[in-house]
């Protein structure tokens, strides 16, 4: 079982994480901040607009295929069906509990707020705008794999950049092509990063409680 021994670095991209969501989605709750938050948002929008370049939406574009429903299927199930098989089954816990209950937190906060998105997307859309479902699933997804499918060692911090490179790059294009404001994906990214590590820290949780049980009950034979 591969060595649950970073609990520190998880525990405070965890707390990191959660702060930014809660901050966000608190200000875009009510109308004061809201207002404020939205002239950020509509200050970005505006100027990807009016500086639209063809080869970063090309990009963008890519981000939102990479990001789409069938392609996180297939990866998310083939890391589920990876992990299983190898009864790696501490890291397929973490990988389940962060998919689903991300999912569920698009689904109940998109519901919720009710944000209608940007207007010119140059994106197909079909439903509201906050929190972005791309940024928070590649969040999960990023970080996820190398929590649950990377070994802890000095080369991980390579895999690490990679993830927090493709998390951002997935945040960037949502904004990029019109199809979230800033505030989205910033919100969207931060849950995304705080579910992962929380799922993370709370199978690594069980899995001590498990361990020091299992040695109480040695020691006592």
């Amino acid at each position: 079982m591969e060595p649950w021994n970073h609990h520190a670095m998880v525990a405070r991209m965890a707390a990191a994480a959660l702060l930014v969501a809660v901050v966000i989605s608190v200000m875009v709750a009510f109308d004061g901040p809201a207002a404020w938050v939205q002239s950020i948002d509509d200050s970005v929008h505006g100027f990807f607009v009016t500086n639209e370049v063809s080869a970063l939406v090309a990009l963008g574009r890519f981000f939102g295929f990479v990001g789409s429903v069938p392609v996180m299927a297939t990866v998310v199930v083939a890391i589920a069906a990876y992990l299983g098989s190898a009864r790696r089954w501490n890291e397929f816990m973490v990988w389940v509990i962060a998919i689903a209950a991300s999912q569920a937190v698009i689904v109940t906060m998109k519901s919720l707020y009710g944000r209608q998105r940007p207007s010119l997307s140059l994106m197909e859309t079909v439903d509201l705008s906050f929190p972005s479902g791309h940024a928070v699933t590649g969040a999960v997804v990023a970080f996820g794999l190398v929590l649950v499918v990377v070994p802890p060692s000095k080369r991980r911090r390579v895999y690490w950049f990679v993830a927090v490179a493709y998390a951002v790059m997935m945040a960037w294009s949502r904004v990029y092509v019109r199809a979230h404001w800033l505030s989205d994906v910033t919100a969207g990214l931060a849950i995304g990063t705080a579910i992962v590590a929380l799922a993370w820290l709370l199978i690594a949780r069980i899995d001590a409680s498990d361990g020091r049980e299992a040695n109480v009950d040695t020691a006592r034979s």
